[in-house]
């Protein structure tokens, strides 16, 4: 990147890859690893600190001679080195980091990790070893504190479900979302992660949180939502978390006058092996909110209310960056919040969404 010369450490991962890659019919099978160099820059500009990482592939086989440290944002970090790591990630698959995240649960706080860093097990507690972190897909938290009656005119439903003030929505849970059901929109609870019809596995859904807008149309696991099952996600805040610190410190973000809005979702049915249905979503993400920008990389797609029956009808699903439909572009109120968010595990009361005292908003 940037013309860098490539570290041992990079050039052995991209060999690595490489090999795998080019062995018949294993390609397509082989998960992506989101592969950058260690020299990305940390500050600045955005649009350096985040330069589109070049896909890679992997093995666990291939990373015993790796150490990985899992952080979450509680503070807690564990470390496996050697053969831990190969069985680790045998467990879990030949998956994605990312994805190796979502299964995880922390030691510390009992919730969701959000990063895995990789050295070299020979350069493991050297202070400049080249090394590589990975962090959770985002959108990862948010909330919806609205009423159905505050909502039922901006959404046009006409169900009366019960619906519980929501202040840390994790991935996982049951969630409310609208859908088209028999050409009216209703609101029901869903499931966040998105498992595909043909999926053999419900865990699937843990890697399909979110869905990028430059990939939508085309990945297997949103191509065909993406094509006829669009939905409205219901929310009124997010969370993200600056990338330094321990604990890291989470930030909330809202619209300017606190009022409920929508993502742009996709929702799908599966069927278990006993037979049973469920209904899942995902929350398509964009580039980053200009508020949103100095905490992390990427935004969930807030759709502006004009564009809701457009959007739960199908009636565009143009692979742009734009949707098709109009989304919202204007500022967000931004502010730090308890480290308490961090703990997704019986962890949801009106305390976790007020402002810190020494909170600043950076809208």
């Amino acid at each position: 990147m940037g013309g860098a010369e490539m570290t041992e450490f990079e050039r052995d991962i991209s060999r690595q890859a490489e090999e795998w890659a080019l062995k018949p019919g294993r390609a397509h099978l082989l998960p992506i690893m989101n592969f950058a160099p260690p020299g990305t820059p940390a500050v600045g500009d955005p649009a350096e600190r985040y330069r589109p990482p070049a896909p890679r592939v992997f093995d666990p086989e291939q990373l015993v001679d790796y150490a990985l440290t899992i952080g979450c944002h509680c503070g807690h970090q564990t470390e496996l080195i050697g053969g831990n790591v190969a069985k680790l990630i045998a467990q879990a698959g030949r998956v994605s980091f990312q994805h190796l995240l979502t299964t995880l649960t922390c030691g510390g706080c009992g919730g969701s990790p959000n990063t895995i860093s990789v050295v070299r097990e020979c350069d493991r507690g050297l202070r400049d070893a080249p090394k590589q972190t990975f962090e959770a897909p985002m959108c990862g938290r948010y909330t919806f504190t609205k009423s159905v009656d505050e909502i039922r005119s901006l959404f046009g439903f006409h169900n009366s479900p019960n619906l519980e003030p929501r202040y840390n929505i994790a991935p996982s849970q049951m969630a409310p979302a609208i859908a088209m059901v028999d050409d009216a929109p209703k609101l029901g609870m869903l499931k966040w992660g998105l498992i595909p019809s043909w999926a053999k596995d419900a865990k699937i859904g843990f890697s399909n949180i979110n869905a990028r807008v430059e990939t939508v149309a085309e990945k297997p696991a949103f191509r065909s939502a993406f094509k006829v099952r669009h939905c409205l996600i219901l929310a009124d805040g997010f969370y993200e978390w600056e990338p330094e610190g321990k604990p890291k410190q989470p930030w909330r973000f809202t619209l300017p006058d606190g009022r409920a809005f929508a993502f742009a979702g996709l929702w799908e049915k599966w069927k278990d092996p006993a037979g049973e249905t469920i209904t899942s979503f995902t929350i398509i993400t964009r580039e980053p909110y200009r508020d949103v920008a100095p905490v992390h990389n990427r935004s969930p797609i807030i759709l502006e209310p004009e564009a809701y029956v457009d959007w739960l009808t199908c009636q565009t699903t143009e692979p742009t960056s734009y949707l098709g439909v109009k989304q919202y572009e204007g500022p967000l109120r931004a502010y730090k919040v308890s480290p308490a968010v961090n703990n997704a595990k019986n962890n949801d009361h009106p305390g976790l969404i007020e402002p810190l005292k020494e909170s600043i908003d950076v809208r």
